[in-house]
């Protein structure tokens, strides 16, 4: 079989040419009181993938239809050298209500997703991490 190396953080392994990678990072941590803060990162490198504007007006199309209780705010300014959009809103899961960011940024041969999750009481720490995420994201070589 034919096949090219594909590395990820702690290990690489062989697969069939021609790949897409829609590699999904979930990092999660706990607070001081026992909370769950998240960070979903997703990426897109099909070729055919919609540009940012469009999968923005397609997630939220779709958060309407999928997520109680649905409430859009006002997102945090996020500054970026690249096209990026941003969403911020809060949704009823359970008993719980969530908050969230959500960062689409167009590189040049991809796409990036972050979610940026924790309770509403969460929201100026959720912030400041995605303008910090922002300042430090740097696009390393494509596996």
């Amino acid at each position: 079989m034919n096949t090219v190396t594909y590395y990820m953080d702690d290990v690489e392994v062989a697969v069939p040419p021609g790949y897409i990678d829609r590699t999904i990072h979930t990092l999660e941590w706990q607070t001081e009181d026992g909370s769950r803060v998240g960070l979903v990162v997703q990426r897109d490198l099909s070729p055919d993938r919609p540009t940012i504007d469009k999968l923005f007006e397609l997630a939220m199309s779709e958060y309407q239809k999928r997520l109680p209780m649905l409430h859009v705010d006002e997102p945090p300014v996020l500054e970026l050298a690249v096209p990026h959009r941003v969403a911020a809103i809060r949704w009823k899961k359970d008993q719980d209500v969530i908050f969230q960011v959500h960062l689409l940024i167009e590189l040049s041969d991809r796409t990036l997703v972050a979610t940026f999750s924790a309770r509403p009481s969460y929201r100026e720490q959720i912030e400041a991490f995605a303008v910090e995420f922002c300042r430090s994201l740097m696009v390393r070589r494509s596996s």
